[in-house]
Parts: C-alpha cells; sequence; structure tokens
C-alpha cells in the first residue's frame, strides 16, 4: 500500500478506515496529508483474479459514465490493490433515504446512467474473462434457451426447495417458462451490462440544478449481453404497480436511448431471474430473504 502512495505520489498515510459496500471485496478510505485528502484502497478479496479485468472494464465504460478514477494499482496475482479516486458525494440509496422528494429525478438520473452503456458493443455476447475485454461466446442458443438452461437444474435444486417449498418451487419455474419466449427480443445483444446495477452502487451528488451521477461503482460482474439486464436490476425491488423512482428510473432509460423493444419491461423482469437464481440459491447472503419475498410477490401476481 505505502508502495502505491508513493507512484500515486500521495501520502503520507494519515489513518484509514473500512468502507460499507460489497460482499464480494473489501474497500478502505486512507486519509492522507497532502493536497489529495482522501482515496480509496480496493482490494479483490473474493476473487484475485478479476482484478485486472474489472479495472480495464471501468476504463471502457467511462467513455460513456463517470467511474472513478484509477490512481495506482498493484495486479499482484495473490493480493492485487488498487487506489482509485474518493469520489465526492453520497451513494443514491443514501440520497434517496435523505431527499425523498427527489425519488423520481434521482431515478432518471441512474436511468440514463446504465441506458448508457448500450452505446459500448462486443463482437460476441458472454462473460468477459479478462483485460483483453474480448468475451468468450456463450454457446449457440437463443436468449429463451439459455436461461431456461441456465435456470432449470438451480430452480429444481434442494436449496431452492428448502427456501420456497415444493408449491413456490414449481410455481416460480412455471413463471419463468411462460416469460423466457419474451428474451427473442434480446437474442442478438452484445452490450456492455454491469449486472449489479442498484442504488448502492452509483455516487451521486447534488448541486444547484438537483442529484447528478458523480460515479459508477463495482465492475466485478460486468459482461457482454442484454443492456435490459441492467434496467431489470434496477426496478427489482419496485412495485409493478409502479413508484417515483421506477418512473423516473423509465423515463431516463428512455431519453439516453436504451433499448426498449416490445414489452421491454417485462423483458427486463425476466432477465433479472439470472440475479434471483444466484441469490435464492445461497441462504446466508443478506439479499436471500428479500428475494424470496419478491419470488412470493410475483407467484401471487402471476408475473416475473
Amino acid at each position: 500500500m505505502e508502495r502505491l502512495l508513493k507512484e500515486a505520489r500521495l501520502g503520507p498515510l494519515r489513518g484509514w478506515s473500512t468502507l460499507s459496500g460489497g460482499h464480494a471485496n473489501d474497500l478502505y478510505r486512507l486519509q492522507l496529508d497532502g493536497p489529495l485528502p482522501s482515496v480509496v484502497l480496493r482490494s479483490w478479496r473474493r476473487a484475485p483474479d478479476r482484478a485486472a479485468t474489472e479495472l480495464a472494464v471501468m476504463r471502457r465504460a467511462s467513455a460513456v459514465v463517470p467511474v472513478p478514477d484509477v490512481l495506482a494499482q498493484d495486479l499482484d496475482p495473490g493480493a492485487p490493490l488498487a487506489l482509485l479516486e474518493d469520489v465526492a458525494g453520497v451513494t443514491a440509496e443514501e440520497a434517496l433515504a435523505q431527499d425523498p422528494q427527489a425519488a423520481q429525478f434521482i431515478g432518471e438520473r441512474l436511468g440514463d446512467a446504465f441506458a448508457r452503456l448500450s452505446q459500448i458493443q462486443f463482437a460476441a455476447a458472454g462473460l468477459i474473462p479478462d483485460a483483453r475485454l474480448e468475451p468468450d461466446p456463450w454457446p449457440p442458443a437463443s436468449a429463451a434457451e439459455q436461461l431456461l438452461g441456465f435456470a432449470h437444474p438451480r430452480v429444481w435444486s434442494e436449496a431452492v426447495r428448502a427456501s420456497l417449498g415444493p408449491a413456490l418451487q414449481r410455481r416460480w419455474w412455471t413463471l419463468i417458462e411462460q416469460h423466457a419466449p419474451l428474451l427473442s427480443a434480446v437474442d442478438d445483444e452484445r452490450s456492455l451490462v454491469h449486472a449489479d446495477a442498484n442504488p448502492k452502487n452509483v455516487m451521486v451528488r447534488r448541486d444547484r440544478s438537483g442529484w447528478s451521477v458523480a460515479a459508477v461503482l463495482d465492475w466485478e460482474f460486468a459482461l457482454s449481453g442484454p443492456s435490459l439486464m441492467d434496467l431489470g436490476n434496477l426496478l427489482r425491488y419496485e412495485p409493478r404497480t409502479g413508484s417515483a423512482f421506477a418512473s423516473g428510473v423509465q423515463r431516463g432509460w428512455q431519453d439516453a436511448g436504451g433499448p426498449t423493444p416490445p414489452d421491454w419491461l417485462r423483458v427486463a423482469r425476466t432477465l433479472d431471474v439470472y440475479s434471483l437464481l444466484d441469490f435464492v440459491t445461497r441462504p446466508g447472503h443478506p439479499l436471500h430473504g428479500p428475494v424470496v419475498q419478491l419470488i412470493r410477490s410475483a407467484a401471487d401476481q402471476n408475473t416475473l
């Protein structure tokens, strides 16, 4: 860490504190003596091999959305570290709590930011394995077939049966089967997808004209695929009857030119099934309980 500070011509270190944020990696705020009072130290705890890829994705994404500047990096395979700009502002989640009357406006800003990622295109859809940013193509199949192939072994696992119970397990699978054909609208999509789009991962700041996006954070799950996956993430916990935040997200998405194929909101929620499957199969995850409740609500309303 001291070497990184010297490399970036920062410091000396005066103190540090742990930042809340991701469930997978660690973030620390370093207090410094000097013209730059603080920076963020990022440590890749769960997947050290993803560090170089995430930093490369951030640089690519910076062409269309604000991201923290990378001040220095050490990509040691065993313990990679990076010094990042300590972006001024608060998370969008905090802003929504502080200023609930601005929910629609904040939603517009987030919808705009994630829609802009659709401007970044790749040669194929798939996971991004390394810093060359050349996706490994998915096996040949339609988007509907890919979802069903991914979902089937997970929905019918013992972990999901224990979490949902047999009746809800069967009902959720039926809903996934019914909605999967909607994904024909995104068969050929190969855009940059953040894949963890939520208000915790966006820094915002307020000025005289209102709230604006200061930085989009945490790119570790980024992939190439349908942009509407990010919209599904953003709207995950919003009521189907609508909310000020959801209305703002949708407007910002449309105004920024995000894809809007037929039935685009249901397509977005169907794509979010990929994330829900991850959480519902992990009982110890902090989002497990909320996702189980979300699935139960979807079954009651007979729609994803």
